[in-house]
């Protein structure tokens, strides 16, 4: 089954399920709702188990204590840190443009190097 890699970044200021749920939301009217979510041990995700089950979603979890099974995703989170996105003296407003300047401009409209297109083409 092909991957596409493209991510969605939402602020929040808080990992309570109140406002992590809105947010997953979010994203699934856009994108569907997901057969799979690979995700960290993390608390959004540890909280949210039950409801994303209820959607149909599969939930894999990442090995504790074993980055390069999160590689993907950790590398990820180097790339916005280089694009200047990841910084917490950001305000949530300076924080949600930066990321979607970002996201839009550099990461989906540039070749993947796996794929030799943009993630916005696949």
């Amino acid at each position: 089954m092909p991957k596409g890699r493209f991510p969605e970044v939402e602020v929040v200021r808080s990992t309570k399920e109140s406002v992590v749920i809105p947010k997953h939301d979010k994203i699934f009217v856009v994108h569907g709702i997901p057969r799979i979510i690979k995700t960290n041990n993390g608390s959004p995700f540890i909280a949210s188990v039950r409801y994303v089950e209820t959607l149909g979603t599969k939930l894999e979890f990442s090995t504790p204590l074993w980055r390069q099974s999160n590689a993907e995703a950790e590398r990820f989170i180097q790339v916005l840190g280089a694009g200047g996105v990841e910084n917490s003296k950001h305000t949530t407003t300076t924080l949600e443009a930066g990321t979607g300047s970002f996201l839009a401009t550099l990461y989906r409209s540039s070749p993947h190097c796996a794929t030799g297109v943009p993630p916005a083409e696949i």
